[in-house]
């Protein structure tokens, strides 16, 4: 419901608790259809380490979509407008499932064509749901209880990750066949459905559809006035690149570096998912303790030891290593993410909310996604021509050292951010 007035500490505690239902359920949807299944899905399809490598890309090229979700925002509210592009979202990932039946017909380049398609046509329609997420989360959470409420919604959300996860796992176990995940992101999309029914039960005031409405421009020009703005802009730029560039390619070196069935790999992603849930729900605490900039700077550090791990890596799988990587990749990503967003509420007034959150969500997203892709795609290719005759784990290993340089230059855009003021 869309209320005139600041929602009371009733309405807040409500459309928290159906935010949080929904982040749980939407969990297990993602991980039946998200970046770790259709990786797999590609991988079994037998598409280039290239495009494999594209895919986690495109999560963040697909924000070019967000100014058709505030125009849908501006007229039926954030809610509302989210839960129809959740719909839209997971009819789309039957696109991808259907890329199965495409091959089975001989025809492969089109199927691999129609994985890409449909994977952006997802992600978009994600990005154009959560057009209004950042200014939402401060209408419906207090400063006080914004930290508390993404460390606990996102970790619920990977909960609901692990939890599908599990189920997926031991469903693989038995056959691995491209039809078995098919039929997995087929039920994902129909729980992803089903989640919009605790979205649609949330409570906004009206400053939401007032704050959609409002023209962005005069208001972008007047965020990237603000003390922090254009360097927080970079900062979550470095974000977002780092882990385009790292977060498939790993799942891609344990798949054909190492050669493991998809049920280990599985496992690896298990775990990066629990590293996730945990270090989300801590990165509330984290953040309330040490504040927001001190914690941006932490988690990037960790996520940077990951291309280096990869670089001392054993020739042979060695299972304990190869966690801790995963797990770095879970805990500081969304330690990253999550500091990134309270420092950026921290440094924005709430009127400029909608202005700056599509600003930065487009230069950030679909900037690194452009960027990312080139890159990723483009080591990769250099490498399949340059070392044809080289091992599977030394193509990798090449990769992930031309990797660490690159995020080693950009590192200097997380160190520049300012002190805010607050626990700094």
């Amino acid at each position: 419901m869309i209320y005139p007035e600041p929602l009371n500490r009733e309405q807040r505690k409500k459309t928290q608790k159906n935010y949080c239902c929904f982040a749980a359920l939407n969990g297990v949807s993602y991980m039946c259809l998200g970046e770790t299944i259709i990786v797999l899905f590609a991988i079994k399809l037998n598409a280039p380490n290239s495009m494999v490598a594209s895919l986690g890309a495109i999560i963040y090229l697909a924000f070019f979509m967000l100014p058709i979700g505030k125009i849908v925002a501006a007229r039926v509210g954030a809610a509302r407008s989210q839960a129809v592009f959740w719909t839209l979202r997971n009819f789309m990932a039957l696109l991808v499932a259907l890329s199965a039946v495409t091959s089975q017909m001989g025809w492969h380049t089109l199927a691999l064509a129609q994985i890409m398609v449909g994977a952006c046509m997802f992600y978009g329609m994600r990005a154009a749901g959560v057009v209004m997420s950042q200014p939402y989360i401060g209408d419906m959470a207090t400063e006080k209880e914004r930290p508390q409420l993404v460390g606990v919604s996102n970790s619920l959300f990977y909960i609901g990750c692990m939890l599908a996860l599990l189920v997926i796992w031991w469903i693989l176990s038995i056959s691995e066949s491209v039809w078995v995940l098919t039929a997995i992101i087929i039920f994902g999309a129909v729980v992803g459905v089903c989640s919009t029914f605790f979205i649609r039960r949330m409570d906004e005031s009206v400053a939401m559809i007032e704050a959609a409405r409002r023209k962005v421009m005069p208001e972008i020009r007047e965020s990237l006035k603000l003390n922090g703005m254009r360097k927080l802009i970079c900062a979550m730029f470095t974000s977002n690149i780092t882990v385009i560039m790292l977060a498939a390619s790993s799942m891609l070196c344990i798949k054909r570096g190492y050669g493991v069935s998809d049920t280990a790999a599985l496992f690896f992603s298990l775990m990066q998912f629990s590293s996730a849930a945990l270090f989300s729900f801590l990165s509330g605490k984290l953040t309330a303790r040490f504040g927001s900039r001190r914690m941006v700077h932490c988690s990037f550090l960790l996520l940077l030891t990951v291309p280096f791990l990869w670089e001392i890596a054993p020739e042979k799988l060695n299972m304990p290593f190869a966690v801790l990587i995963f797990g770095l990749i879970g805990g500081a990503f969304i330690m990253c993410n999550n500091s990134i967003l309270t420092y950026y509420l921290q440094i924005t007034p709430e009127r400029l909310w909608v202005a700056s959150s599509m600003l930065t969500s487009v230069v950030t997203s679909v900037g690194a996604g452009v960027i990312g892709m080139v890159l990723s795609s483009g080591i990769f290719r250099i490498i399949d021509r340059v070392g044809s005759a080289w091992e599977p784990l030394s193509r990798f290993k090449v990769y992930f050292g031309v990797a660490v340089v690159i995020l080693l230059m950009l590192s200097y855009f997380i160190w520049s951010l300012p002190k805010t003021g607050k626990n700094q």
